[in-house]
């Protein structure tokens, strides 16, 4: 605890890895997704660790409790009122996940929607298998080709998030599983688009259609 109290004195909210003791599939692919999105998201990935100081909320008021993507809500605004936020990259902070095939699949249709709050993100995620699609009309090859190159660039893509935020806190394979965590958004986008458009998507029993 000491580690992370001294980062209050340069930051009013910030965040760090997780530190997982196991390693199932789900924590594999999970792990993956954060080395891609910390490379490309100066922001960093919002995995559930979030450091801040209960005085400034009370300072500037709860955030919107109706939103599914808590930690960026909570985050975002914090950022709106002016407060510091960082990432601390030397700390780790110890994490658990344990679930089942059907849970780690509703999940990947909630990151879908989360990423609403990300119009391009989302809209790329989105055109993809559209894109497939038109490509796979003008010979059927051309998207398989596609399909490859992409899984090669992102599993690279992972490799390089791993060597920067992961190299002592997670196997030295999991980059590996960097394209099924890529993979399931061109479809779980498309579901998270519809449960939007009919309402919102249910969480711990209410429904809820603001993303953050």
């Amino acid at each position: 605890m000491l580690i992370i109290s001294k980062y209050f004195d340069r930051y009013d909210c910030f965040k760090a890895m997780p530190q997982f003791k196991e390693f199932p599939y789900s924590v594999l692919v999970d792990l993956s997704g954060v080395f891609i999105v910390n490379i490309f998201d100066y922001k960093k990935q919002y995995t559930g660790h979030l450091a801040f100081r209960k005085m400034h909320y009370v300072s500037s008021g709860f955030p919107n409790r109706d939103a599914l993507f808590d930690e960026y809500t909570m985050e975002n605004h914090l950022r709106k009122h002016g407060y510091s936020v960082g990432f601390v990259s030397d700390v780790a902070i110890e994490a658990s996940q344990d679930i089942s095939i059907k849970n780690f699949l509703e999940q990947r249709m909630r990151y879908a929607y989360e990423n609403i709050v990300f119009p391009m993100r989302f809209t790329f995620y989105l055109s993809l298998l559209p894109i497939m699609l038109v490509l796979y009309m003008i010979d059927t090859k051309i998207p398989l080709i596609l399909f490859v190159t992409t899984s090669i660039a992102i599993t690279f893509c992972g490799l390089l998030g791993q060597i920067n935020y992961g190299r002592y806190i997670a196997p030295p394979y999991t980059f590996l599983f960097s394209a099924i965590w890529f993979w399931f958004y061109p479809i779980t986008s498309w579901i998270a688009l519809y449960k939007y458009l009919t309402g919102g998507v249910y969480f711990w029993g209410k429904k809820v259609k603001k993303a953050g």
